[in-house]
């Protein structure tokens, strides 16, 4: 606009010498290093730009007027002018342009990240409201498992996880998706004692691992079947329950696990840890009202009846089941035995102790 130039062919964005270089006859933006003058005049001024003759690695012929860019007194890139056919470039003009243009790329440069947010986060309710409806209608844990690492795998584009359950001191894997529960037990953290799936049940921290040779945290060395060129071992966990890990290995992405698939692992990880802890609850429960049926068919019914005498007997279990027990015993016609006995204690590992 009345400056007796072409149209400004270039903005580059510095790092103090590398920066950004984006142009409309290239698609995209490509990484250049600035020479020593420009990197000074974005650094240090002057405010009103430079004019000369500028070669810059990237551009197909040298600029001749340089003006940095600054947002918020912050100075952040330069643009570069070439020089026109019509006469001397009105450098005041430019000054101003440069001025306008400073807080017009950073303002555009906000509105793509609030929008890129904004598609990241209905990306990321939409991966969690298909895992909630995947594992929605009472299903078993068997049934669960297959479908969260379903979900987990297409999202973060692997083809390799696993699901392993915390039972007792150790881990077990219910299904297998290309890696068997020996490769969880062959990852140790650094000194080799403890297990990696352990090591972030605990800690209650994902754990990601890009490049196994320099990640110093991560012993890789009893590895032998199985090839890891990078992992994510996330924790299963409620309020009530360690669970389990969710690990996933060999994200085919550059850089491995993009950051849009993590930041919904924690949310995914936290509908599956409750989808799978209420299928454990309900499986508990069954469990419990069959071993109470159990224990209280094993316990007399009726009494035997014996002139002179009326026999009676009951019993509460302060849980479902528990470990008090008691019969009558038919000796002969003139004697009748009781029994009564206390397992120690009281729940399902009780009764069952009792049914034996």
């Amino acid at each position: 606009g009345g400056t007796n130039a072409e149209q400004p062919q270039a903005a580059v964005g510095p790092d103090g010498r590398a920066g950004q270089i984006d142009r409309s006859s290239i698609a995209g933006a490509i990484s250049i290093e600035l020479p020593a003058e420009l990197a000074s005049l974005v650094l240090e001024g002057p405010e009103g730009g430079l004019a000369g003759e500028f070669a810059v690695e990237g551009l197909d012929r040298p600029a001749h007027y340089a003006a940095r860019l600054v947002y918020q007194g912050e100075p952040y890139g330069v643009l570069l002018v070439h020089a026109g056919e019509d006469g001397p470039m009105d450098g005041a003009a430019l000054a101003a342009i440069a001025q306008i243009l400073g807080a017009r790329f950073v303002t555009v440069q906000l509105h793509q990240e609030e929008a890129r947010q904004a598609r990241s986060a209905s990306e990321r309710l939409a991966w969690i409201t298909r895992l909630g409806e995947e594992l929605s209608g009472g299903l078993q844990t068997e049934e669960m498992i297959p479908k969260i690492v379903g979900v987990v795998l297409e999202l973060v584009g692997a083809q390799v996880a696993n699901v392993l359950l915390k039972r007792g001191d150790r881990f077990e894997s219910i299904s297998e998706f290309g890696m068997p529960i020996s490769v969880a037990n062959d990852l140790r953290m650094a000194g080799g004692t403890t297990l990696l799936a352990d090591h972030v049940l605990e800690s209650g921290e994902t754990l990601l691992v890009v490049d196994p040779a320099a990640d110093e945290r991560v012993d890789f060395s009893r590895l032998t079947s199985h090839r890891v060129e990078n992992l994510l071992c996330v924790p299963l966990m409620t309020r009530e329950r360690r669970l389990g890990v969710l690990l996933v290995v060999n994200s085919p992405a550059d850089p491995p696990f993009p950051v849009e698939a993590r930041s919904a692992m924690p949310t995914l990880a936290g509908v599956a840890s409750q989808a799978l802890e209420n299928s454990i609850l309900l499986g508990e429960a069954v469990q419990m009202k069959i071993a109470q049926k159990i224990q209280q068919s094993l316990l007399p019914d009726d009494p035997p009846r014996r002139a002179g005498f009326e026999l009676a007997g009951w019993s509460k279990a302060c849980d479902a089941t528990g470990g008090d027990y008691y019969d009558f015993v038919e000796l002969d016609e003139h004697r009748i035995g009781i029994m009564i006995g206390d397992v120690s204690g009281h729940g399902l590992s009780t009764g069952l102790v009792m049914a034996m």
